[in-house]
C-alpha cells in the first residue's frame, strides 16, 4: 500500500503528465499495487491498434511505457518503453506519447533495466 506522501507525489506527477498532454487530472489514476504505479488514459488510439484503448503506464521498476488494454479491458499490454530516465519531465512523456500516437516509433520494446526504487521515489518527491 502506498503511503500518503508517496501517493500525493505520484498523483501530482501523473497530473503534470496529463496536463502536458492537454488532459484533465482525472485522466490519470494512482494504482495501489505491490509497487507504486499509475496510468494516464490517452484520448487517441495507436495506428497499429485502432480498436484498443491506449494509455501511458508508469512504475518505479521501469518508468514510462505506452500500452494498450486488451479487447476485454482486463489486461494492460506494454508496447514500448520511454527510458532511460524513470522520472522524466512531463513534457518529455507527452512528446513520447504524441510521437507514438502519430505512428513514429521512438521507444524500446524491451523494458529498461530495473531502476533503484528508493532513488526513483526520491526523484518523484522532487517533482
Amino acid at each position: 500500500m502506498l503511503t500518503q506522501p508517496l501517493t500525493g507525489d505520484l498523483r501530482r506527477y501523473l497530473h503534470q503528465v496529463a496536463g502536458a498532454l492537454g488532459l484533465p487530472p482525472d485522466a490519470s489514476v494512482t494504482l495501489h499495487d505491490a509497487e507504486p504505479s499509475g496510468r494516464v488514459a490517452l484520448r487517441s488510439r495507436l495506428p497499429a491498434f485502432p480498436n484498443l484503448d491506449a494509455l501511458l503506464q508508469w512504475t518505479t521498476r521501469h518508468g514510462w511505457c505506452l500500452a494498450v488494454r486488451n479487447f476485454h479491458g482486463t489486461q494492460v499490454i506494454p508496447l514500448c518503453y520511454l527510458g532511460p530516465d524513470p522520472v522524466p519531465d512531463p513534457a518529455e512523456v507527452a512528446r513520447f506519447a504524441r510521437e507514438m500516437v502519430s505512428g513514429a516509433h521512438t521507444g524500446a520494446t524491451a523494458p529498461p533495466a530495473e531502476y533503484d526504487q528508493a532513488e526513483v521515489l526520491n526523484r518523484l518527491a522532487d517533482t
